[in-house]
C-alpha cells in the first residue's frame, strides 16, 4: 500500500508542476501582449536642415622647400635648412607667430643613377644624390596679407606654395 501512495504523491506533484507551469505560461503570455502594444506609437522622427553663413577669418597655406645635392646628406640639410629658415624670419617679421607654424613633412630620399642593362649585364644601381623636401604649414590671422606672404616666401627660398584656404579659426 505504500508503494500506490507512493505513486500516487508522485503524479500529484507531477500535475502540480505542469499546472504551475501552463499558469507561468498563460502569465508570460499575456503580459507580453500587453506591453507590446504600445511600444510603436512611442517613435518619433525628426529630420532637418541647417546653413550657417559667416566670413572666414585666417587663411592657411603649405609651403615647401626641396633642395637637391650629391651624396654628402649634411649639405643638403644644410641648403634646405638655410633656405626654410629664411622662409621662417620671413614669415615671424610678417607678424605670423610661431604658433601658427608647423612642420607638416620632412621627406630625405636618396636619388639612384639611371643605368641601361647591355646584354643581359646590368651594372650595379648607384645612389648620386639626395632630394630633401620640407613643409611647413602656415595660419594666417590678418587675411589682407595673404598676397604679400605668397609672394614672400617664394623670394625667400620655397619652391612651393600650395593648398591655400579661407577658413574659420574656431568652426
Amino acid at each position: 500500500m505504500d508503494e500506490v501512495h507512493d505513486n500516487r504523491l508522485r503524479m500529484v506533484k507531477v500535475g502540480a508542476r505542469l499546472l504551475l507551469a501552463l499558469a507561468a505560461l498563460v502569465y508570460v503570455y499575456h503580459y507580453g501582449r500587453s506591453i507590446d502594444q504600445s511600444f510603436p506609437s512611442r517613435n518619433f522622427t525628426v529630420d532637418g536642415k541647417g546653413e550657417v553663413n559667416t566670413t572666414p577669418d585666417i587663411a592657411t597655406f603649405a609651403v615647401t622647400v626641396t633642395s637637391e645635392g650629391g651624396k654628402d646628406v649634411a649639405a643638403v640639410q644644410k641648403m634646405n635648412t638655410d633656405k626654410m629658415n629664411a622662409v621662417n624670419a620671413f614669415l615671424k617679421d610678417s607678424g605670423i607667430a610661431t604658433k601658427d607654424l608647423k612642420t607638416m613633412d620632412y621627406n630625405l630620399v636618396p636619388r639612384y643613377s639611371n643605368t641601361s642593362c647591355f646584354g643581359g649585364v646590368c651594372p650595379p644601381v648607384t645612389t648620386i644624390g639626395y632630394t630633401l623636401t620640407q613643409t611647413l604649414s602656415v595660419k594666417v590671422r590678418d587675411t589682407a596679407k595673404i598676397g604679400d606672404l605668397l609672394t614672400g616666401v617664394v623670394e625667400k627660398g620655397a619652391n612651393t606654395v600650395s593648398g591655400v584656404q579661407f577658413v574659420l579659426d574656431d568652426d
